[in-house]
Parts: C-alpha cells; structure tokens; sequence
C-alpha cells in the first residue's frame, strides 16, 4: 500500500473539488460585490464633498470678486465724464484705475457688434494697426479661429496695458465657452468668477480669474435685463487669484503664446 500524503484530505477530486471550487467563486464574488458596493458608496460620498468643497469655494471667490466688478464698473464711470468711449479716454481711465489697483492685470472693452456690423468694426480694426484681423476666439491650440456667425459679437476693442496685450484685441468674449453661463449669471444678478485664462503681463503668461461686467444703457424695469439683446459691451478684466480669495496658483496649464484667451486651467491652492 503506497503511504498517503498528509496533505491528502486538502486534495479532493472529482464532484467534491467542484463543488469546493464553485464554493470559493461564489465566496470570492460576493466579497468583491460587497466590497465593491462599499467601494463606489465611499466614493460616491467623496465625490460629493469634493463638489460641495469646491462649490464653496467659488461661491467664496464669487463673493471676493464682488469689489473687483466695482473697479470695472468704476471704469465706465469715469468714461462717462470724458469726451465719450474713445480710444484716449479709455485708456487714460484705464491706467489710472491699474495704478490704483495692481492686482487687475488687464482691463478691456469689448463692444457689442451686431451681425450687419461685423465687416464694419474688421475694417475699423484694419485702420487702427490691426489688419486683416476677422472677429476670433481661441482655437484649442491657441490659435486664433474666426468667430462663427452669430447675431451679436462682443469683441475686444481696446485692452489696456496694450503693448503687452494687444493680440487679443477681436477676440470674441460671446464665443467663448462659458460666457453664456456668465450673461445668465448676470440676468439673475448673480456674481460670477468667469473662465480662468491667461494674460501676457510683464513678459510671461499669468494665470488669473476673468472678470466681465457688462454696460447696459439706461432701462426702466423691475426685471434684470437681458445681456446678449440689451447689453451695450463688456468691461472685462484680469484678477490675480490670489488677490482674490487670499491663495496661490500652485498648478496651470503649460502657456501657449502670447495673449491667449479664456480656458487654460489652472487650479488654486
């Protein structure tokens, strides 16, 4: 008789092993779907306080920025008391207010311009040293796009320092992604931190928050009034992040050139 290996009762075969196998799967199963369940609940419960964090956030950046939309508004004022929205007034106003308040690292004007117009204010830009320059927006490369045919445009027409950011003078703010939830914002007289994108200011891209506030003419209504039909421009502008809610930038997206447009990302600490 051949001696039996002590480890014979750990070797079933036959029925006996297949039951003994189908046992372990079945075992091994239900421990991945309880633990994958209790997987996805913590991350379905970490994925909600990331949000409410960051929805905090921006609720608090919302609110900080509220002074900085004061400063561009405070443009339009003093371009009220000058010899109307000329070129000169413009930025003698914008310099001023940059003297004041360092921390905007642009300031803008972007008219509105309807469809019929939009040959007009191209050619206007071709007299004042920008030729053959179309209305754009900003390609996912950074290039510069032609804008695609809408009713209203709202283009950059002047933006102060000028020397340092004069590539995007055309470029479409009301094609930009993200604008359009920044006009509903408005309507419902709500503040908010627009795209983050970067400004060519002192020689390298900065990060900053945009800010875009827009001029209405004087209307008499107990309803906030509608940005793309009513909305005369928009004063638009830079805002150093941490200017904002007291952070740093600690990550942004690699520059792509000079005087790119809103959707570089970057984050705040």
């Amino acid at each position: 008789m051949e001696p039996r290996s002590s480890f014979a009762f750990w070797s079933p075969s036959g029925r006996v092993t297949q039951r003994l196998v189908w046992a372990g799967m079945v075992g091994m199963a239900v421990v991945a779907l309880v633990f994958g369940v209790a997987r996805s609940q913590e991350d379905i419960r970490l994925q909600a306080a990331f949000q409410s964090v960051i929805h905090a956030h921006m609720r608090e950046v919302g609110e900080r920025v509220d002074k900085h939309d004061a400063m561009l508004l405070a443009l339009h004022t003093l371009l009220q008391y000058a010899e109307g929205l000329d070129s000169k007034g413009f930025y003698a106003a914008a310099a001023e207010i940059q003297s004041r308040q360092p921390q905007l690292l642009a300031l803008e004007w972007a008219p509105r311009v309807d469809r019929a117009a939009r040959g007009d204010f191209e050619r206007q830009l071709g007299t004042e040293g920008m030729s053959s320059r179309p209305i754009f927006l900003w390609g996912p490369g950074g290039e510069r796009v032609p804008s695609p045919d809408r009713e209203v445009y709202f283009p950059v027409r002047w933006t102060h320092p000028f020397g340092l950011n004069r590539e995007r003078v055309g470029g479409d703010l009301a094609s930009t992604p993200g604008f359009e939830n920044r006009g509903e914002a408005v309507e419902k007289k709500d503040t908010l931190a627009s795209q983050k994108g970067v400004f060519w200011v002192g020689g390298k891209s900065v990060p900053c928050i945009g800010v875009a506030v827009p001029v209405f003419e004087e209307v008499e209504s107990s309803t906030p009034p509608e940005w793309e039909s009513q909305a005369v421009g928009f004063f638009a502008g830079g805002v150093r992040p941490g200017e904002v809610d007291g952070r740093g930038v600690v990550e942004c997206g690699a520059g792509r050139g000079r005087g790119q447009g809103p959707g570089l990302g970057c984050g705040l600490a």
